[in-house]
């Protein structure tokens, strides 16, 4: 009883805070978005590997906020649903729908407890959903909404980088106090729920390029540290861990 009650909690912390974040104008975001120009390689690659996808297939944005990709991957022909914790996010979403004329459903829903049968979609997308949730739970639904032959795609914050966590411990409004950022035995956590999981991991040294991002010569300096970066995964994969982003693909559920 203790523990659904530490639950019921935890969920309702996260829609307070994410409904006053959509509710109201950005501010717990907003001020520092011009840092995030860093994760343009890791973005670019997880919308192309949806859009070259997606077209005629059943998608569920899971946690979809305003619905801002959702539409995308509807203007490209798939069958959308999205569901977010945030009424708010999912007002804000249905009248944006609603003014556009798109056939895309939203919904207000707990992650950990979809409302649909099995099997229900071909593709699961979601951009920093997955560390705010129970992993347990999110993981198990996912796989059983999932089709045999779906996949499921996710841009997740990893949790190794000293970095980084000196950035988060100076930054805490900017964050929920139950997310936790990702570590390889979460990674790892999902292999018991799909039989394939394959990662992608991103932002290393770039992150010393974001100086420079005011720059008309900074996607290129990006461009180069990005590739700099994955050729040192893939030499030395002990430094994947200290990777700020990943991309994790799930499928065989």
């Amino acid at each position: 009883m203790g523990s659904e009650f530490e639950s019921q909690e935890r969920i309702k912390r996260e829609q307070d805070f994410h409904n006053k974040r959509f509710g109201e104008s950005d501010h717990v975001r907003g001020p520092t978005s011009k840092y995030y120009a860093v994760m343009t390689p890791v973005k670019e690659r997880y919308k192309r590997m949806i859009a070259e996808n997606c077209s005629g297939k059943r998608v569920l944005e899971y946690g979809c906020a305003t619905g801002g990709t959702t539409f995308a991957w509807a203007q490209r022909g798939a069958k959308v649903f999205g569901i977010d914790i945030s009424d708010e996010a999912v007002k804000i979403a249905q009248e944006t729908a609603a003014k556009e004329n798109l056939p895309v459903e939203f919904a207000v829903m707990n992650a950990e407890a979809l409302e649909f049968p099995p099997k229900r979609f071909d593709m699961i997308v979601g951009t920093g959903i997955l560390h705010h949730l129970e992993l347990n739970k999110s993981y198990s639904e996912l796989s059983r909404v999932l089709d045999a032959g779906g996949v499921a795609l996710f841009i997740e914050p990893m949790g190794h980088n000293p970095f980084i966590n000196l950035y988060r411990w100076l930054t805490p409004k900017m964050r929920t106090e139950d997310e936790h950022p990702f570590k390889m035995s979460d990674i790892q956590l999902a292999r018991k729920y799909f039989q394939k999981v394959d990662v992608e991991y991103y932002n290393f040294l770039t992150l010393f390029t974001i100086p420079f991002r005011s720059w008309k010569s900074y996607p290129k300096i990006l461009g180069f540290a990005n590739g700099v970066d994955q050729t040192l995964f893939k030499i030395l994969p002990f430094t994947k861990r200290w990777a700020w982003m990943v991309i994790l693909k799930f499928s065989k559920p």
